[in-house]
């Protein structure tokens, strides 16, 4: 029997501690780095959300990490401080786009090493091309909504909910604490900006929750046959906006975006249960 707020209440420490954290490292970053550099890195506040969830689930990560989830946690901390590098000097377009291009690839290409020599070849190639597109277009879709106030912060925070659920249907227990681990840590940097931006989402939050929703799938694709469909749903999660707009045909709104992204992220989990 777990302990309420303890390291061993599931929902202390995959919702409430990096919810907390998330909201008191953006306060610090903001309070210590000042109106203008603040506002600009304090996103990486998701970040630490992120990390404070995992180690507190997992534990301190050994090295070299020989599991996923210590190379996710490795990769978050790196990409929490490329990230803050890429935001506080605005590199240019060219260095930005192809970091969000191998990232990704490379974040991937990790996770699966000790495997790779056994997915050349026949389906599980197929399957390794589809998560590199859909780890790319992940990446890709979060920099182009940088400058659309809450979409990107949304974007990520479906996401964490429908690969949340199709853990939790496929009785993934952990796997399904880390994806709600990246909920409430965009919640917590959602608490911040709404209904009003007030901290732009970057590059910091963008490396350290991408790769951590990387992991999600790698993660659910090894442990579960029939989790592509479900994964495809997801990568449809990154276009809300359009679904949205197909379906609703109204101007985009929070509540638009909302249910274009709360659709495909339901029948991610439908195509789970019907695929357990």
């Amino acid at each position: 029997m777990s302990i309420p707020f303890s390291l061993n209440d599931p929902v202390f420490r995959s919702l409430l501690l990096p919810f907390a954290a998330s909201i008191f490292a953006i306060a610090v970053i903001r309070v210590l780095l000042g109106e203008g550099r603040g506002a600009i890195l304090s996103n990486a506040g998701i970040g630490i959300g992120i990390l404070t969830g995992m180690l507190a689930i997992f534990g301190w990560p050994g090295w070299p990490a020989d599991d996923i989830v210590g190379k996710a946690a490795w990769l978050v901390l790196a990409g929490i401080a490329v990230g803050v590098a890429t935001d506080r000097f605005q590199l240019a377009l060219p260095f930005a786009m192809l970091l969000l291009i191998s990232w990704p690839v490379l974040t991937l290409l990790w996770f699966i090493a000790p495997e790779l020599s056994h997915l050349i070849s026949g389906a599980a190639f197929i399957r390794l091309g589809g998560l590199i597109i859909g780890a790319v277009i992940l990446f890709v879709r979060l920099d182009q909504e940088q400058d659309h106030g809450q979409h990107a912060p949304l974007l990520l925070l479906w996401c964490g909910v429908a690969l949340g659920g199709m853990a939790y249907v496929y009785d993934l227990g952990r796997v399904a604490e880390l994806a709600a681990v990246v909920a409430a840590s965009v919640a917590g940097y959602l608490v911040w900006n709404v209904p009003v931006t007030r901290y732009p989402i970057g590059h910091a939050a963008i490396l350290s929750a991408g790769t951590t929703l990387i992991a999600l799938a790698t993660a659910l694709i090894a442990l579960h046959d029939g989790a592509d469909v479900g994964l495809m749903l997801v990568v449809a999660i990154l276009f809300a906006e359009r679904i949205a707009a197909l379906v609703m045909r109204r101007p985009p709104t929070m509540l638009t975006l909302n249910v274009g992204a709360g659709v495909p992220a339901a029948l991610a989990v439908l195509a789970a249960y019907l695929t357990k």
